[in-house]
Formats: structure tokens, sequence, C-alpha cells
């Protein structure tokens, strides 16, 4: 038998060289250091170059997209101003002073409109305005009118563009002078427009990440660069292969779109380019590729030098450590080869004062003390055992790999493994859990409970596929299990099967979704059968000519329009109980100026707290603030004085609400009794603030002010309809 102290140390120095501690380690070393390091160095270059190109494509295409929608928006606007300005233009007579007077005024307005001029349907001029031209014939002489004499639509088209002796381009346009039920117009309305908005367009994007961005024609010549230089010059850039491109997409294909140029000798360029559908134009941003793949070349010098660094340091680290290690280690070996063989009574050899020398005391240590606790760790893992297999849920035990120490026999039931079989195994092997949607694996649980210290539960809709392959949805938790000193040791889980749970609250979901899309679906065809209402109304005013009744109407029209944006809120908000009040009284307020408003400039003052209301009383006031505005826009105002209107709504303490209306203008009569009067709007009043339990004040002096104190909920019994 071995005693103590009688190990010796295992002769090495026969060993080759391929064999020894040393070279292992030197080896193991350069591994474990080198290989790292040229994963993460070749993967870090390879995905910053990648992510850089990305970034700068997103970039390019992002940039491209601003600038043509914001041209677009452009065009779209003198579109708009030109139909307008069709639609108002005397068709009896072309040549009167009130065209000219029209067209002057527009031109005036409208700084990049160049010259416009009018021509009747025998193709003479009639009408011309314009910074530098004049008419210097009688039949126009431009190539459009022939294209668009018989043109049928009532809308703009755009023609080829112009350019002038100075280089300056310019982009045709042209209406024809007709009402949108008319098919014979009385003429053709042709406009002549500056390019220099789309320069300036251009010119704002030069610090966004690209080193030019231009605008061609749909014959590939520029119109707009951030090199004006070029664009006087009048380069042609249908030879670049993106410009190519770019002209054979068709309108259903407008882009964004990326071209990568590759140059010899050079790293190239990044072009994005898109049309503008309206004008058959495109836009192209372009960017030198190097200065996107600049960090890739840093930071591949930067990987060579690591490896330089790791090789000068670790061979010697690795040769020295090594050493120091071989001789105790050997004799703690050779002890440790002997306990495991049944000799408990062997301890290791202490031959030297440093940490292998207190690891092989502490050994020594350990062994006695295994021998004491062994009988009290098997009684205690037996009352462990018959614990956990006694417990309703499904419990799972593991140490601190993740490797499983214990299932339940509810765990067996649901997992498809029993204990034996799945002792050792892998959590992720028995315990195979996927997000229900997305049916991805979910994160290890045991690995998030070690991370965090705590107990942690899973992720929402959690299914467990068992080992035939059927599938649960279960709710768990995870919690450390610790020793007397407060080490983590090992992990338990404990879940059960919520399958019958989960089903009946998808069921209810579903419901409520439902339901949500009805409620969406009423508000909206109320506030579409009202804005119906309110447009008939408005067609029907066009062809009343008392004063009195077209007033009448837009009273009814503004009052419909009132409730109509309710509904409208409702639909848009996603809470169906309450509406912001704020945002309803700016729409209530610009509706009425738009239905009201005259050439006077008025100045809308709004103060309104955070409040929101219930359908049940935000109808009825908003009508009362429909009738109060409609009032001061009718009658407040005369002579040259500023009108200026105030709306402030505040809550006071008691949750109570106070409207507050005034304007600077002439003010009410002195004897005027708002609970006496005969008007309708008056009545409304009254009877809309009686409905939702809330008093009126009216004050007149420098200007009239009305003052509405209502409560924000109201409080009223359902009476049986029959009874």
């Amino acid at each position: 038998m071995t005693t103590a102290g009688s190990a010796r140390p295992a002769e090495g120095a026969t060993l080759p060289w391929r064999n020894r501690i040393v070279t292992k380690a030197v080896i193991l070393m350069l591994t474990i250091s080198l290989i790292p390091l040229l994963f993460v160095g070749s993967a870090t270059v390879y995905f910053v170059g990648k992510d850089a190109e990305h970034k700068a494509k997103n970039k390019l295409l992002a940039t491209v997209t601003e600038i043509t929608d914001q041209i677009d928006d452009y065009f779209t606007g003198i579109s708009e101003d030109m139909e307008f300005i069709a639609m108002h233009i005397d068709r009896e007579e072309l040549r009167s002073k009130m065209n000219r007077r029209l067209l002057s005024e527009f031109t005036s307005s409208h700084l990049d409109i160049y010259t416009v001029w009018v021509v009747d349907n025998e193709g003479r001029n009639t009408v011309l305005f314009s910074r530098s031209e004049m008419l210097v014939s009688e039949r126009t002489d431009t190539p459009a009118y022939d294209r668009i004499s018989g043109q049928e639509g009532a809308g703009v088209v755009w023609h080829a563009t112009e350019q002038d002796a100075f280089g300056e381009h310019f982009a045709v346009a042209s209406i024809p002078i007709r009402y949108p039920w008319q098919t014979r117009s009385e003429g053709f309305m042709f406009f002549k427009i500056q390019m220099e908005s789309l320069q300036q367009a251009i010119r704002l994007f030069e610090s966004e990440g690209a080193e030019y961005a231009y605008v061609v024609n749909d014959a590939g010549h520029l119109i707009a660069h951030t090199d004006r230089s070029q664009v006087l010059a009048g380069a042609d850039m249908s030879h670049h292969p993106e410009v190519k491109l770019m002209l054979e997409y068709g309108s259903d294909d407008p882009g964004p779109h990326i071209y990568i140029h590759e140059e010899p000798g050079t790293e190239g360029f990044i072009a994005s380019y898109k049309k503008l559908a309206p004008l058959n134009w495109g836009v192209v941003v372009e960017k030198s590729r190097k200065d996107v793949y600049r960090i890739r070349k840093q930071l591949i010098w930067l990987t060579a030098g690591g490896f330089i660094l790791v090789i000068v340091f670790v061979i010697p680290l690795a040769v020295v450590f090594s050493y120091r290690l071989t001789k105790p280690i050997g004799r703690l070996m050779k002890t440790a080869t002997e306990l495991s063989a049944g000799n408990q009574n062997v301890r290791a050899e202490i031959g030297v004062r440093n940490e292998i020398g207190v690891f092989a005391e502490t050994f020594n240590m350990m062994v006695d003390i295994q021998q004491k606790t062994s009988d009290e760790l098997t009684q205690e893992k037996e009352r462990l055992l018959v614990t956990l297999r006694s417990i309703g849920d499904a419990v799972i035990a593991t140490d601190t790999d993740g490797k499983i120490l214990l299932l339940n026999r509810v765990a067996e039931e649901l997992t498809g493994w029993e204990n034996e079989h799945a002792v050792g195994q892998p959590l992720q092997d028995v315990f195979n859990i996927i997000n229900e949607y997305t049916r991805e694996q979910c994160l290890n649980p045991v690995e998030k409970v070690l991370e965090s210290g705590i107990v942690v539960g899973l992720a929402n809709h959690t299914a467990l596929i068992s080992r035939d392959g059927s599938e649960k949805s279960i709710a768990d938790s995870g919690a450390p299990i610790r020793d007397k000193d407060g080490n983590i040791i090992g992990v338990v889980l404990v879940f059960r099967d919520i399958t019958e749970e989960r089903l009946a609250e998808e069921k209810i979901i579903k419901s409520l979704k439902e339901k949500e899309v009805l409620l969406k679906e009423v508000h909206h065809r109320v506030k579409n059968n009202m804005a119906i209402i309110a447009s008939l109304l408005k067609l029907q005013a066009g062809y009343v000519e008392d004063d009195k009744y077209l007033t009448m109407f837009k009273e009814c029209q503004g009052r419909i329009t009132s409730m109509a944006l309710v509904h409208e809120k409702l639909y848009q908000t996603e809470d169906f109980a309450q509406i912001d009040l704020n945002e309803y009284i700016l729409s209530l307020v610009q509706s009425i100026r738009n239905t009201f408003g005259s050439s006077r400039e008025y100045y809308i003052n709004t103060e309104i707290d955070a409040i929101f209301l219930d359908i049940d009383i935000l109808i009825p006031c908003g009508l009362i603030i429909n009738e109060i505005l409609t009032n001061s826009f009718k009658h407040a105002f005369n002579g040259e004085k500023s009108a200026e209107i105030n709306i402030t709504m505040k809550r006071l303490e008691n949750k109570d609400i106070v409207l507050t209306i005034s304007d600077n203008g002439k003010g009410l009569p002195d004897d005027f009794d708002i609970k006496g009067s005969t008007g309708l709007g008056f009545q409304l009043i009254n009877g809309l603030t009686k409905q939702i339990g809330g008093t009126m004040e009216v004050n007149s002096g420098q200007g009239a002010e009305f003052k509405l104190v209502f409560p924000d909920k109201l409080e009223y019994t359902r009476h049986n309809p029959d009874g």
C-alpha cells in the first residue's frame, strides 16, 4: 500500500520533444493566441469593409431619394400653381386686362417662372410676361405647341428642356385653358421655368457624404450639378454607365438603384441614381470607394502587427511557465491517479512552497474532508431526489456547464426523455425550446441564470419540442443553485404546460382585434358620410346667389365638418375612448378659416392644455366652438383693424374644463343676452351648453369674450326609450 509521502517524481527526460509539456504549451499558447487573432482580424476586416460599403450605399440611396423627393415636391407645387392660374383665367377674351393683371401677379410672386405666355387655338400668341423675352411674332414658335395642340387631358404637360446662349437650362410646361368638364380648350398656357431651384437643392447635399450630385434630362445632358461650371459647359453625361441604365429604366421602376464602377488601376466609385417620373429626368449621387475602404487597410496592418507581437512574447512565456509547472504537476498527477484507483490513504507530496505547494496541501485536506462528508452528501442527495420528484411542475436540474443532473416525473412526460437517459446530456438536447412565432431557437436559460445570478423567466411565446417532435407551449423560470457560501453550483428549471391557456389567450386577442377593426371602420364610414354631406352643401352653395342663404349653407357645412372631425380623429387614434383636444381644435379652426376667411389676415392664438375628452362631450364642444368662431369671422371685424382671435382651454383643480374664446372685434351690443337670443347659432350654443352640464358667460368690451365651464365627464342615466 502506498502511504503519504511515498510518491516519486515521474521521469520525463526520455520523452520526445513533441510530447513534452513545454512544446505543447508553446504550440497551445500560439494556437489560442494566433488563431483567434487571425479569425477576429479577418472577420473584422471583412465585416468592417462590408459595413462601410453598406453604410455608404444606404447613405447614397437616402441622399438621392431625398434630393428626388425635394425636386418632386418642387415640381408638384409648380404644377398645382399652374393649374390654379389656368382655372382662373378669362376664357372669353384671352387678351383681356384681367388676364394680363393675373399673369403679371403670378410671375411676380413666382421667381422661378421665367416666362408665361398664352396661345389661342389658332397658334397665335396673345399674352406674354417674361423677365427678358418679348413677343416677336404673332404665331407661337415653340415646338411644344405642335405636341399638345390635340391634348385631351386637363393637366400640366412637361416638355423637353431648353438652353439659352449663356448655358442656362429651362423647363417648358403647358396646360390647356378649359374647365375640367369641357372637351375643347380655349387655348394653352406655356411656362418657362428656371432651374436655379434645382441647382440650390443639389448644393444643399454637398456635405451629405457624397462627392458630387447632378441632375440630367431625358437626353442625358446636365441641367444641375454641385459644380455649376459643368452645367454652364453643357456637359453630356449620357455616356456614363449609371446614366445609361437610368435612362433605360421605365417609369415602373424609378429606383433608387446602386451602380459600382470597377475602373482598372483605381478603386472606382459607388453611384446611386433615381428617376424623376413626371419629367423623365434623373438624379445621380457618387462617392469614391477609396474613402469607403480606408479603414479596412488600417485594420489589415494592425492585425499583422498583432501577429508579430504575439509570436515575440508568447514563445518565451510558454517555455518558462511550462518548465516551472512540469515537476510539481507530475507529482500531483501521480497522487490523483492513485486516488482515482480507490486508494483513499495516499497524499500528495508537498515539495515547494508556492501555489502548487499550496494546492498540494489543499488537495490533501480535500481528501480528508471528502471521506467525512461522503455519507452526508449521499443522504442529502436522496432527500433532494424525493423532493424534486414529488413536485407537480416539471423540474430539470443542471450543473454550471449546462449538463443535466436530474429530471422529475413531469419533466420526463413533457420532454419525452427518461431521467437515466437524460443525465449528462447538454440541456439544449433535452430542453429544446423555440419561439412559437419566429421558430428561432431560444437562448439557453442556464446561461441566462449563470450570467444574471438571479431567478429569470422564459420569454413570451416559448414552445418546447418534445423528443417525439410534439410541441407544447410552456412557461418556466430558472433559478441558481447555491452552496452554503452563496456560490452557484448549478441551475434548476421549473416549467409547466400552458398550451390550453395560450390557445384561450390567442382566441381572446383575435376577438379584440376584430372588434377594434370593426370600430375603426364604423368611425371611418361616419366620417366619410359626413364629409359627403359637407361636400354636397358646398357644391349646392355654389349655385346660391343670395348672401343670406349662402351663409346658411356655410354654417351648416361648418357644423357637419366639426362633427366629422371627431370621427376622423377617432379613426386615426389608437385610443377610442378619448381624443386629443388640442389637435382637434387646431383642425377645426383651420376648417372654419378656410370656409369663412377672406382676404383679411387673421391671427389665431391658441393655448390649450393636454386634455382628452370623450366623444359625448367633444361633439357638443366642437359645435359650440364652431358657432362662436363662425360668428367672429362673420360679424366681429370691419374696417382696417387687424383680426385677432384667442382660444384657451385649461383644466381647473376640480377637474372642470374652462374654454375661453375672445376676439378684438367690435364686440356685442350692450343689451345682448345669449339666453334670450333668437338666432339659431346662439340657441345651439345654449342647448349644447346645457347638454354637457356647463355654464356660459359672455363679456363684451374690447371685443367679445365667451367663457364656457363644463365637467370633463358626463354623468347621466340611460333611459328606456319605451318607458
